[in-house]
């Protein structure tokens, strides 16, 4: 997979390269940032990502179509 071709999966899915292959997905944790002391996060959602394929390993996706996320913008 060429850098390329991370940026467009991007576009549509939460990506993310980790090369350690200890085959426990890693989970996208997602939600509204809370200000306070301490700050924390409300309405929080913990997602698991899953392998993209044999054509990238260490490579772990969430298609944003199937993660029941409402539309919007994301930083992740």
């Amino acid at each position: 997979m060429l850098p390329s071709d991370l940026l467009l999966l991007r576009k549509t899915n939460f990506a993310l390269w980790r090369p350690n292959l200890n085959g426990h997905p890693p989970v996208l944790v997602i939600g509204a940032f809370a200000a306070g002391n301490p700050n924390s996060l409300s309405n929080r959602r913990d997602i698991p990502l899953a392998a993209a394929g044999a054509a990238a390993p260490g490579l772990w996706i969430l298609p944003v179509a199937g993660s029941g996320l409402p539309d919007g913008i994301y930083h992740y």
